[in-house]
């Protein structure tokens, strides 16, 4: 079984990504976490009910997964027929159980339920580029020969073992791109993350923005951890001293990506208080 879990955000919404998944033979579960109740019950889809932030949901989520392969995503996603199978016979794959999985992110966000019949590879170049950690500025960097990365972008296919192995989220991140800082722990043990061909999903619109993903200090966060700056390699990020990375400095090609994060990872603590307090950064959260 793989088991597609996040933080609950737009249940409204759980439906269609359900039914994006129908198409695959392998099992499958939905698990979400949040404060965001869905108004309907089904077999394989699961809710556990927390007001806390959006990261802790995620890692409170994945408490929950009981498949042997995991996908992160979020709730407002869908994919394309046979997505799943195609992640998972790449997860089985010896040479990937240290890899993380991911599906094309298709650059075109799509309005109604289908995906209006063009073709999901025309804009591959572009979203190529999407995949790696520094965007639009990749041909800068990958011109210079610097390390760029392939981060998650849609979806994470990982094992259960390699998730373990990782610590899960880390509880300095409020909202979202904690999936990256998972990703930068997988390279720094010597893996990396591995495009999945003819697997590619989408976000759904009209997307709203409910604030639930914290600010722009995820971002920076997370390159900060594993950044160093050109200029001044040995000025790091640190607890006491929080160096965020912008995306200018990203765009100037200021800052280099490496296989070392500045800090510890801070877990979270599964205890009795997990499912009610928000634990680390807590942003606006209770």
């Amino acid at each position: 079984m793989i088991s597609v879990f996040g933080p609950s955000i737009r249940p409204h919404l759980w439906m269609r990504l359900y039914e994006s998944l129908v198409h695959n033979k392998h099992a499958f579960e939905l698990v979400f976490a949040g404060d965001k109740k869905p108004d309907f019950e089904f077999p394989n889809i699961t809710f556990i009910y927390s007001p806390t932030k959006p990261s802790q949901c995620a890692q409170i989520a994945s408490l929950n997964c009981r498949g042997e392969y995991m996908l992160f995503c979020g709730d407002d996603f869908i994919f394309t027929p046979g997505s799943l199978d195609r992640i998972v016979s790449l997860l089985k794959k010896p040479k990937n159980k240290n890899n993380i999985v991911t599906p094309w992110l298709r650059s075109r966000i799509i309005t109604d339920s289908g995906w209006g019949g063009e073709g999901l590879v025309k804009d591959r170049k572009h979203r190529w580029l999407k995949m790696h950690a520094f965007g639009r500025a990749t041909k800068k960097y990958l011109k210079h020969g610097m390390f760029v990365p392939i981060m998650p972008n849609g979806g994470m296919g990982i094992t259960r073992r390699l998730w373990n192995k990782t610590g899960g989220v880390d509880s300095t991140f409020v909202g979202g791109h904690w999936d990256w800082d998972v990703a930068m722990r997988v390279y720094a043990m010597g893996g990396e993350v591995v495009i999945c061909d003819n697997a590619c999903g989408t976000e759904i619109k009209p997307l709203d923005h409910p604030g639930l993903y914290g600010s722009d200090d995820d971002v920076s966060l997370c390159a900060s951890l594993w950044c160093v700056r050109a200029e001044r390699p040995d000025y790091r990020y640190s607890a006491d001293n929080r160096i965020l990375v912008t995306k200018q400095c990203i765009k100037k090609r200021a800052v280099l990506y490496t296989k070392q994060r500045s800090v510890k990872v801070v877990p979270f603590i599964n205890n009795e208080t997990l499912l009610t307090s928000t634990q680390g950064a807590k942003g606006k959260y209770p």
